[in-house]
């Protein structure tokens, strides 16, 4: 929503004062490929989102795929965290890999403080982070915060009944 009283474009749309217009999603259940820009991306179930000021990016938490989303100043969207896949092994829970190659079953939430986005794991009981910082070494790269790794990669978290949230 655009409250400013004057038009402006922000992620690729123009927003006239004073009126509401979707910037990403159409409306329909699904998942599409990557590099999509605004309401040509699907989303499944988007439950959280977070909104870089800095970067201008927008991050949102797309449940039902199992993945973080960016949206980019020019309006183009890209999965940054998270894969389609829920196995959870060494390779899908591997500290400081890029987001992308890392599973989290289920994102609820997603919140920015400083150069990292915090990502709510809801059905791994697991909190995970990313940076989001473009000039550091470890620019998309995950890795956990709060939950750990059995011998097999299985984030093990104890008796907790999901994380619901990143505030």
């Amino acid at each position: 929503y655009n409250r400013s009283g004057t038009s402006f474009t922000r992620f690729g749309k123009l927003i006239p004062a004073g009126k509401m217009i979707a910037i990403l999603g159409n409306g329909f259940n699904g998942m599409n490929n990557d590099f999509s820009f605004n309401t040509d991306f699907k989303l499944s179930t988007p439950l959280g989102l977070a909104y870089d000021s800095i970067n201008q990016k927008l991050f949102v938490a797309d449940n039902g795929n199992h993945r973080i989303v960016m949206l980019d100043n020019s309006g183009q969207a890209n999965t940054i965290f998270g894969t389609t896949t829920t196995t959870q092994n060494l390779t899908t829970n591997a500290e400081g890999s890029l987001g992308t190659a890392l599973v989290c079953h289920g994102p609820q939430d997603v919140h920015i403080i400083g150069d990292w986005l915090y990502i709510s794991c809801y059905n791994m009981h697991a909190i995970k982070k990313m940076n989001i910082n473009p000039l550091s070494s470890s620019y998309l790269k995950g890795f956990m915060v709060i939950g750990y790794l059995n011998a097999s990669g299985v984030v093990v978290s104890g008796n907790s009944d999901g994380s619901t949230g990143t505030s």
